[in-house]
């Protein structure tokens, strides 16, 4: 993704920039290395900001007729405010009763030996409400194959509707 589809800095990160691919690095970029986010303290400040609350509230909880698909790369999923925002409606924003659970997908990485590593993720993220979607790194390593995986999902998925995608997703893995 060019510059123009990337967000870093907290003054765009609004719920009206969210739209088909866009990306928004909230622990910062390299490309403005004062806004990265590196120490304890920092993760904590990040997610007390009001820009941060508000745009994982609109992405992970549909709030209207408007349904994102959430895909998490090169994440493990531990902070425990991300996973807070996963799992709970009211975060930071009262009472949001009634709202529907956006999808939420993870792409990892494994070797094709790696069964059993495998469905232990799938259940550890199945309690978070977040499908594990395997990527195999035997033959080009993590690298080639991510950077693959993503362009043909770019190429393939970005220009179709929602209701297709789960199903090309399914068929490229």
């Amino acid at each position: 993704l060019g510059s123009d589809n990337t967000y870093h800095d907290l003054q765009h990160f609004k719920p009206e920039n969210i739209k088909p691919g866009k990306l928004f690095h909230i622990h910062g970029h390299q490309s403005s290395w004062g806004g990265v986010v590196l120490t304890i303290d920092e993760y904590v400040q990040r997610y007390q900001k009001n820009e941060v609350r508000s745009l994982l509230q609109k992405v992970f909880w549909q709030e209207s007729e408007t349904q994102y698909c959430v895909l998490f790369i090169g994440y493990s999923l531990e902070e425990l405010e991300v996973i807070d925002f996963t799992l709970n409606p009211d975060t930071g924003h009262g009472n949001c009763r009634g709202i529907q659970r956006n999808k939420a997908f993870i792409l990892l990485p494994f070797f094709r030996a790696e069964a059993g590593i495998l469905e232990f993720e799938k259940l550890y993220f199945e309690k978070m409400q977040v499908e594990v979607i395997p990527y195999f790194i035997d033959s080009q390593g993590y690298q080639k194959q991510l950077y693959q995986l993503v362009k043909t999902w770019r190429d393939n998925i970005l220009p179709i509707k929602f209701n297709e995608k789960a199903k090309i997703i399914d068929e490229v893995v």
